[in-house]
């Protein structure tokens, strides 16, 4: 998804796109592999305008220090006993990125 209007207008796009979501509303993306998380201390939107313009680099980064990952086992398990557990979400398609909103 490459911005032709320049990095500030991908990130107004993608903030706007961000949404409150709970687990119970991500299953579904979960179920066909589309979830990626996001962990302190990337923020969700450094992620998602670096898959957005194919920042290989960087999203390697991430995923080698453990920023940008698939939901662990035990972290499923977790979330499917709490369907209200909530995230902020991006949809980068074809993926779905979110952060544990921590209450």
């Amino acid at each position: 998804m490459q911005s032709h209007d320049g990095p500030g207008s991908l990130r107004r796009r993608l903030e706007r796109q961000c949404q409150p979501l709970s687990w119970g509303e991500l299953r579904a993306q979960h179920e066909r592999e589309a979830i990626f998380l996001v962990k302190p201390p990337l923020a969700l939107m450094d992620a998602a305008i670096a898959i957005a313009e194919d920042d290989v680099t960087s999203v390697e980064r991430w995923i080698a220090l453990g920023q940008l990952l698939r939901p662990a086992a035990s972290q499923l398990n977790a979330w499917h006993a709490q369907d209200e557990k909530p995230f902020q979400s991006v949809v980068v398609s074809p993926f779905v990125l979110v952060a544990e909103v921590i209450q």
